[in-house]
Parts: C-alpha cells; sequence; structure tokens
C-alpha cells in the first residue's frame, strides 16, 4: 500500500491510528483509501477523495465510534481492482468491517462484486440498474448530486 500520506497526517480517517491489517482485531474496522481517477470527462480530481475526508476528519475533529485501524491508501498501480477484491474479502472474513473511501465510481463496483450477498452502503450509485440490481442488499448515499 501506499501511506506517503501518513506522513502529511497526525492520525487517519475519524481519528483512528494508521496501521496495518494485523493490528484489527474481530468487531474493528478497517479504513482504506482507494485513490482511483476518472478517465474522461469534467469530474477529475477524485483521487484526491480518501485523503480529503481524512483532512475533513482532522478538522471537524470527528472521531469514529468504532476500534480499528486507517490503513492507508491502496496502490492503485497495476491490476489494483484484483488486489482490492482480494483485500476487501480478506476483511470480511476476519470480521472486520471494511470502510472504503473511494476515488471513482469503478472502487464501488469492484466492492460490489466483491460482496455480492452482503449488505453495502456505498456512496454515488454510478447508473439506474445498479439500484434496481441490490435494492435489496445496498445503502446507496448520493453525494455527486
Amino acid at each position: 500500500m501506499n501511506n506517503t500520506h501518513k506522513r502529511s497526517m497526525l492520525s487517519g480517517y475519524g481519528g483512528l491510528p494508521f496501521g496495518v491489517i494485523s493490528e484489527c482485531k474481530v468487531g474493528n474496522v478497517g479504513v482504506l483509501g482507494v485513490p482511483s481517477e476518472v478517465d474522461k470527462g469534467s469530474r477529475i480530481g477524485a483521487s484526491l477523495a480518501p485523503d480529503a475526508l481524512r483532512k475533513m476528519t482532522q478538522q471537524l475533529d470527528t472521531k469514529l465510534p468504532a476500534n480499528g485501524r486507517d490503513l492507508g491508501n491502496l496502490d492503485v498501480s497495476g491490476d489494483w481492482t484484483s488486489y482490492l477484491m482480494e483485500l476487501i474479502s480478506h476483511l470480511v472474513n476476519i470480521d472486520v468491517m471494511p470502510i472504503v473511501l473511494g476515488g471513482a465510481s469503478n472502487v464501488a463496483n469492484v466492492i460490489l462484486q466483491a460482496l455480492p450477498d452482503l449488505q453495502v452502503v456505498a456512496a454515488i450509485p454510478m447508473v439506474r440498474h445498479d439500484l434496481v440490481e441490490r435494492i435489496e442488499n445496498t445503502v446507496w448515499l448520493g453525494l455527486n448530486g
């Protein structure tokens, strides 16, 4: 994982300490940033979202009401989608709740594929068919208008 942002931040998302998966215990949360970027169009800058959300929680002194670790940002070079699917599945298998701070909508697509039968809370529905196909086990939070 690419954790260069750790040097400029005192704590991770919601006041959680930065750490690694092995430091997470059953019932903890594992926060993971995925700074992917949109390929085209006017909505560039999605890759800045994970660190911007971390910074916002610091500025507002927001504390996540859970124990766990901020696992830093995933390196999105190479085949990061397969690695993200494996990582999310691993967190769920060890009873750590993944919280993913995304970049572009492709992050949500990967998570939906990794957790086909579990309830998912996702931000920014990509297209209308996602709402229809996953209505029974997905809570959508529209952050994009």
